[in-house]
């Protein structure tokens, strides 16, 4: 419970700004003793790198891209793309306790920035997250990454891009943007996903201009329900998509389990593999370490990935 503990203390502070990492040291501040203490406490130990990887005329995008330590794998390490949660509104790619514990299983991990809605409404986040993922896929030989081992993952607002990013592969919707060719992601692990945008808000809360899906859509739901159904993941399955793990809480009070639910019939009916995981839980309890073994156990289920953690989860 003291690491619980921890976890929650740093977890509100996630809102304000990001302190640097020892292991970026070129005339930057090091990182407070309370995230040191939490990470050490964590036994979190991994290598952070940031990378930009796209130039807009208003500012650049970047990611992080945290490595195990030790040898490189002969082909490079096998990589998980994670996108941070927020509502779309909030949070940024240093929400990072969570994500470095992977690379203690030898993945190395890159955690996305993306555009915020209150500054650019959808399809902004979805185009920045395939835009970073073909990034990293064209990019993977130089960053010491395997392109044949990559997958997605998120958490709420992160996990509703993950799935959109990992079920247009191919150009299937070319007006987001460049993309990744079919097959590269392998997989993809959505944590507490919006999956049907409708369905997420009540019919008496869609004339509500500050509801987190209008200011995703840019208006109120009634005036975007097309655009609503463009970005729910649900509406996007079909055949051949990549294997999918949804892990919900039973008693989340924000996206409600039937939003995975949902998406884990429609999954079924169209033949994709799928794994559907509930545990007893509210919103946002990836916060926690022993999470992440049911990830890793997922994704070693993929015949591409098979063996590609170095410890057992």
């Amino acid at each position: 419970m003291k690491g619980r503990a921890l976890v929650a203390v740093l977890a509100l502070g996630l809102g304000g700004k990001a302190t640097a990492d020892p292991e970026n040291t070129a005339g930057k501040p090091r990182e407070s003793f309370l995230l040191k203490t939490i990470r050490d406490k964590l036994n979190i130990d991994a290598v952070r790198k940031e990378f930009t990887y796209a130039i807009l005329p208003e500012e650049e995008l970047k990611l992080d891209i945290y490595y195990p330590r030790g040898p490189v794998p002969p082909d490079g390490y096998p990589l998980i793309v994670w996108f941070h949660g927020g509502g779309w509104i909030l949070g940024s790619k240093r929400q990072d306790v969570f994500v470095r514990h992977f690379p203690l299983y030898g993945y190395a991990i890159a955690s996305i920035e993306y555009r915020l809605a209150q500054k650019e409404p959808f399809p902004a986040q979805v185009r920045d997250a395939r835009l970073a993922t073909r990034w990293l896929w064209k990019n993977a030989r130089a960053l010491e990454i395997d392109p044949g081992k990559i997958v997605l993952a998120g958490q709420s607002a992160g996990a509703h891009l993950a799935l959109l990013t990992a079920y247009s592969q191919g150009e299937r919707v070319k007006e987001w943007g460049p993309t990744v060719p079919q097959g590269t992601i392998k997989g993809v692990a959505a944590l507490y996903p919006p999956t049907d945008l409708l369905r997420l808000v009540p019919p008496g809360a869609r004339d509500n201009p500050i509801h987190p899906v209008a200011i995703l859509l840019g208006d109120k739901v009634d005036n975007r329900i097309a655009l609503a159904r463009e970005a729910s993941p649900i509406s996007h399955v079909e055949a051949g998509l990549p294997p999918t793990l949804l892990f919900h809480g039973s008693e989340d009070p924000i996206v409600p389990l039937e939003q995975s639910i949902a998406l884990d019939r429609r999954l079924k009916v169209h033949g994709v593999r799928e794994k559907l995981l509930v545990t007893e839980a509210g919103h946002a309890f990836t916060l926690y370490p022993e999470r992440v073994p049911d990830i890793l156990r997922f994704f070693e289920t993929i015949p591409a990935l098979k063996g590609a953690a170095t410890a057992e989860p």
